[in-house]
C-alpha cells in the first residue's frame, strides 16, 4: 500500500519532472568478482538506491517495456518482452557451426567484443537525444532526465559511508531503469552497423536470404563479418563513431576473434592486425554457456558439475529443512544443466554427477 504523501510526490514529479535530491542519493557497495580479490578492478560497484526512487523507476520501466519491441531492433535480446537469452546463444551456435565449414578466401569471422565499464561510461545527453529521435514523448524524456541528473553517491566500506559526491555521466547498476536506458543507447550501434551493411561497406554472414550482422545481449556483443580488408576497416570506423558518441570504450584485451577451423595462419594474422584484436579459441564462454563447433571435452562438461557443487556448498552449512533444501536445489542447482541443455549438448556423465550431488 503506497502512502498518500508518496502519491502526492509522484503527482508533482509527473507534473513538473523534478525528483527530490534525497531520493536520488545512492550508496555504493563493492561486490567481489573473484574469490579472493586483490585489486579494485576485481570488485563490482552495486548501487543501493532509495526505495521510493525505485518505486518511481519501476513505473517508468513498466511504461518503457510496452514499447521496446517497436523501438529496439531484433538484434537485441536483453530485457525485451518476448525475446530471450537463449535466442542470442542459439544464433551464435548456428553461425559457429555454419562458418566453421567454410573454405572461402575471406571467411566469416566472429568477433566477441567486451565493453570497458559499460554502465559507468554512458553519456546522458546521447541517451536523451536517442529517445527524442525515437519519438519518445517529451514528458517521459523529462522524467528520465530527472532520474539521471543530480544523482549523488557515497561508498560504504566495512560499514562506514564516505562523503557524498556527484557524477556527470554513467548509469547505476542496481537501478531498474539502467538496463533499459543502456539497450536504448545501444540501438544507435545497431543503426550504424545496419546502415553500413545496407551500403555494402561491411560484408556479413548470410544464409539464404537471411542476413545476420551482429547479436546483442545488453553489453555482450558479437559480430559476424567477412574477413576482407574493407569490412574490417569499416567495422572499426563504425565502432569508433559509436564510442565517440556514447562514451563507450571497447576493451581490446578482453575482446577476441574466432576463425573457421581451416583458416590460413597468414589470413588470421592479417585480420587480427586490421581489427587490432587478438585471436580467441573454442570453446567460447558466452552468456554462461560454452559454444564450440565440436563436442565439448570432458573438462568443460565437468565445470558444470563444479559450479553446481560450489552453489550447494555455499548454503549446505545452513540448517535447512528437507523442504528448504528442495527449494534451493530447484532454484539454484537444477537450473544450471537446464540452461545448458536448452542450447547445447550436455554429457550423460555430467548430469549423473549433478544428480549424485543432489542426493548426498
Amino acid at each position: 500500500m503506497v502512502q498518500e504523501s508518496i502519491k502526492k510526490e509522484f503527482d508533482l514529479i509527473f507534473q513538473f519532472g523534478v525528483i527530490p535530491e534525497q531520493w536520488k542519493h545512492t550508496i555504493l557497495v563493492m561486490i567481489p568478482k573473484v574469490d579472493k580479490p586483490k585489486k579494485i578492478t576485481e570488485f563490482r560497484p552495486i548501487a543501493l538506491c532509495n526505495v521510493i526512487y525505485k518505486i518511481f523507476a519501476k513505473l517508468l520501466v513498466n511504461r518503457l517495456r510496452g514499447i521496446l519491441n517497436k523501438i529496439i531492433s531484433v538484434e537485441q535480446n536483453a530485457f525485451i518482452p518476448g525475446r530471450y537469452l537463449h535466442d542470442s546463444i542459439l544464433t551464435l551456435n548456428e553461425v559457429v557451426n555454419t562458418v566453421n565449414r567454410s573454405k572461402s578466401k575471406y571467411p566469416i569471422v566472429i568477433l566477441k567484443l567486451d565493453l570497458e565499464k559499460a554502465y559507468d561510461r554512458v553519456d546522458w545527453s546521447i541517451v536523451l537525444k536517442i529517445l527524442e529521435k525515437m519519438g519518445m514523448l517529451i514528458k517521459i524524456r523529462k522524467w528520465i532526465e530527472a532520474c539521471l541528473m543530480g544523482v549523488s553517491y557515497s561508498c560504504k566500506v566495512n560499514g562506514v559511508s564516505s562523503r557524498s559526491f556527484g557524477s556527470n555521466k554513467g548509469i547505476r547498476q542496481g537501478d531498474s531503469l539502467s538496463p533499459y536506458l543502456f539497450i536504448i543507447m545501444e540501438q544507435l550501434l545497431t543503426t550504424l552497423v545496419n546502415y553500413a551493411v545496407n551500403k555494402k561497406d561491411i560484408d556479413v554472414f548470410k544464409i539464404g536470404n537471411t542476413v545476420i550482422s551482429h547479436s546483442l545481449f545488453a553489453d555482450d556483443m558479437v559480430f559476424f563479418i567477412k574477413g576482407n580488408k574493407k569490412s574490417c576497416k569499416n567495422l572499426v570506423a563504425v565502432l569508433e563513431k559509436y564510442c565517440l558518441a556514447t562514451g563507450q570504450k571497447v576493451n581490446m584485451e578482453k575482446s577476441t576473434i574466432l576463425f573457421p577451423e581451416n583458416c590460413k595462419t597468414e589470413v588470421k594474422q592479417r585480420i587480427c592486425k586490421d581489427l587490432n584484436i587478438k585471436e580467441g579459441c573454442y570453446p567460447l564462454l558466452y552468456l554462461g554457456t560454452y559454444i564450440s563447433p565440436k563436442r565439448l571435452e570432458k573438462k568443460f562438461q565437468m565445470k558444470l558439475v563444479h559450479k553446481a557443487k560450489g552453489k550447494m556448498e555455499s548454503w549446505s552449512g545452513n540448517q535447512l529443512t528437507q523442504a528448504g533444501k528442495c527449494v534451493m536445489l530447484n532454484a539454484m542447482v537444477n537450473s544450471l544443466p537446464m540452461h545448458s541443455l536448452m542450447t547445447s549438448w550436455v554429457s550423460e556423465s555430467a548430469i549423473k554427477e549433478i544428480v549424485k550431488l543432489e542426493k548426498t
